[in-house]
């Protein structure tokens, strides 16, 4: 049931970009209460308080710098797949 539900999903992508070690030091910072980064700039997703807390899993909203990151890291995941 909670797998489902878009904030519950959002709280769980931001924490793990919270142990991302190429942003960590600079975004989503409150795990918590994720409200607080979207209000204070400091969340990986650029988008407004709304979107930010029903994006779910969703990397469409990255900020643009960051991006390339997760997209690197995607694909250095997807060759050690087996």
């Amino acid at each position: 049931f909670l797998d489902n539900l878009p904030l519950v999903n959002t709280v769980r992508r931001m924490h793990v970009a919270h142990h991302n070690p190429e942003f960590m030091h600079q975004y989503n910072f409150n795990l918590t209460f994720p409200i607080c980064d979207l209000l204070f700039g400091t969340s990986d997703a650029k988008v407004g308080l709304i979107r930010g807390l029903f994006s779910g899993m969703s990397e469409k909203y990255i900020r643009p710098e960051l991006k390339q990151v997760v997209d690197n890291q995607n694909k250095s995941k997807e060759r050690k797949t087996f």
